[in-house]
C-alpha cells in the first residue's frame, strides 16, 4: 500500500491504541494459567496474532469478542513433535515464547529472516550450558529440552525481552532461580512492566534490587481480568506532531504508568514543549522546541521519531545510546540516517555521539518505510509538516503494531490518498 500525505495541522481529539507490550504479556499469562482470563481494551497487529496463534496452536482457547480477548487454559499446553510456531517478524513473539515452549518434544520457531538474524546470543548460551538443543536453520530455529532453576548471570543487554522469557517459565519449575542482572542495563522497565502483569496474575517475583531477582518455583498462574492502557509508544508519533505543528488532545494517558517511553512527555517539557494535563488526558500545543541531550538506552523504541523531532529542535541535539537501533525490524539507524539526508539535514557521529543540526525547511516528496513500522509513522508524522506533499511506499507494514495509524492521522485533519 502506498500512500500520498499532504501537509497540514493536526487538529482535534484522539486515544492512542493500547499497549503492545503489556497486551504481548497479558496473553501469555492468561494462556498459562489454568481457567478464564478476560483482557480488555485490545487492538490485534500483526505481532499480536503471532502470539495468539502460537498458543492457540497449543490447545489454548482465545476467542475476540466486542473489544475483548476471552482466554480459557487448562493450564497445561499441548506440545506436538516438532511443534511449529510461527513468529512473522515479532520478535517479543520469539523472545518471550522460547523459554516457555521449549520442551523434550522439540519446538521450531519460524519467522521473517530480519527476525531470525536478531541476535539470540543469551538464549544460546543459557541452552548450551544447560545442555539443550538450539540449532538454526534456513528458516527456523529448533530448540529441545526443558529450563532448568538456576542462578542465571546476565551480561547481555542486547533485549530485556530476554529477561522477560526467563521470567515467564522459571516460577513454573520446581525449584527456585535467580537472574542477576549487569549495572546500568539497558531497557529494564520493560522488565518491570513484566513483573507488575506476572504480579496481576498471581506469581511472586522478589525484587531485592533493580539487578537482582529471586522466582520461586513451584507456583502456578491464577486467571483474572484485565484492562491494558495506551501505548506510549504510538503515542509518542502523535505528540511530536502537535508539538510541531498541531493542537490535539490525547486521551487515555496514564501519567503514573511503568512504560519506558513514557520518557517522551519529560523529553518535551524539557525541550520547552506546551503541554497541559487534565485527569487521563494530555493536550499538546504548537511549540518552538530547544532539545540539548537524548539518551535512548531505556527508550530504544521511540528512536525514530525523536531522530526527526531532533531536526526541528533550535539548536543542536545530542543524541546517546543509539547503537540498538540496527538490530530492530530493520537497520533503524542506518536508515533513519538515510531519511536525514532526504530533508538535506546535517548531523554527525563521533565517540558513540550523534550530532542532529536544526532544519526549518524539507521535503521529503516519495519515500519507502523500509519495511519498519515505526519508520512508517515516523516518516508519516513528518510529512504532515514538510514543505510538498510526500509519498511512502509500502506504507501496509503499519499492520505490525498500529492498523488503525492512518485512520488515527485523518481524524486529524491529515489528508491521506490512498494510491495502490
Amino acid at each position: 500500500m502506498d500512500i500520498l500525505i499532504y501537509p497540514n495541522q493536526l487538529k482535534g481529539e484522539m486515544t492512542p491504541p493500547p499497549s503492545k507490550s503489556y497486551l504481548h504479556r497479558a496473553i501469555i499469562c492468561a494462556s498459562l494459567t489454568k481457567g478464564k482470563s478476560t483482557i480488555k481494551n485490545i487492538l490485534i497487529g500483526d505481532d499480536i496474532q503471532k502470539t495468539i496463534e502460537a498458543f492457540r496452536s497449543l490447545g489454548v482457547k482465545i476467542e475476540y469478542l466486542d473489544n475483548q480477548l476471552i482466554i480459557e487454559s487448562s493450564g497445561k499446553l499441548q506440545f506436538k513433535d516438532n511443534h511449529m510456531v510461527h513468529c512473522g517478524e515479532s520478535g517479543s513473539t520469539m523472545r518471550f515464547l522460547m523459554p516457555i515452549l521449549t520442551n523434550k518434544k522439540g519446538t521450531e520457531f519460524y519467522g521473517e529472516e530480519s527476525l531470525l538474524n536478531r541476535p539470540l546470543d543469551l538464549y544460546e548460551s543459557i541452552f548450551s550450558k544447560q545442555k539443550n538443543e538450539f540449532v538454526r536453520f534456513g528458516d527456523y530455529i529448533y530448540t529441545e529440552g526443558e529450563f532448568k532453576p538456576s542462578e542465571y548471570i546476565i551480561e547481555d543487554d542486547s533485549s530485556s525481552q530476554f529477561i522477560s522469557g526467563l521470567l515467564f517459565v522459571l516460577p513454573l519449575l520446581k525449584e527456585s532461580s535467580t537472574i542477576r542482572l549487569k549495572e546500568n542495563f539497558q531497557s529494564k522497565k520493560y522488565i518491570d512492566m513484566t513483573m507488575m502483569m506476572l504480579e496481576n496474575f498471581g506469581i511472586k517475583i522478589i525484587k531485592h534490587n533493580d539487578s537482582y531477582f529471586t522466582i520461586p518455583g513451584n507456583q502456578q498462574y491464577e486467571p483474572t481480568d484485565i484492562t491494558i492502557e495506551s501505548d506510549f509508544s504510538q503515542a509518542a508519533f502523535f505528540i511530536v506532531g502537535a508539538i510541531l505543528n498541531g493542537d490535539v488532545t490525547i486521551h487515555h494517558i496514564n501519567k503514573n504508568s511503568l512504560q519506558p517511553d513514557k520518557e517522551i512527555l519529560n523529553i518535551i517539557e524539557a525541550a520547552g514543549g506546551k503541554i497541559t494535563y487534565k485527569d487521563q488526558a494530555i493536550h499538546v500545543q504548537k511549540s518552538t522546541i530547544n532539545i540539548h541531550k537524548i539518551d535512548l538506552a531505556q527508550i530504544i523504541d521511540l528512536g525514530p521519531i525523536l531522530f526527526l523531532f531532533a531536526s526541528q529542535s533550535k539548536n543542536k541535539t545530542i543524541i546517546n545510546h543509539f547503537e540498538r537501533l540496527i538490530y530492530k525490524e530493520s537497520d533503524r539507524l542506518n536508515n533513519m540516517l538515510e531519511i536525514l539526508n532526504i530533508m538535506n539535514v546535517s548531523y554527525q557521529i563521533k565517540d558513540k555521539t550523534l550530532i542532529i543540526d536544526y532544519q526549518e525547511n524539507f521535503t521529503l516528496n516519495n519515500v519507502v518505510s523500509y519495511n519498519d513500522h515505526r519508520i512508517a509513522m515516523a516518516i508519516a508524522i513528518m510529512a504532515t509538516l514538510a514543505d510538498t506533499p510526500t509519498v511512502i511506499k509500502n506504507m501496509q507494514v503499519i499492520n505490525k503494531s498500529y492498523p488503525t495509524f492512518l485512520n488515527d492521522l485523518e481524524n486529524l485533519e491529515i489528508k491521506v490518498e490512498y494510491l495502490s
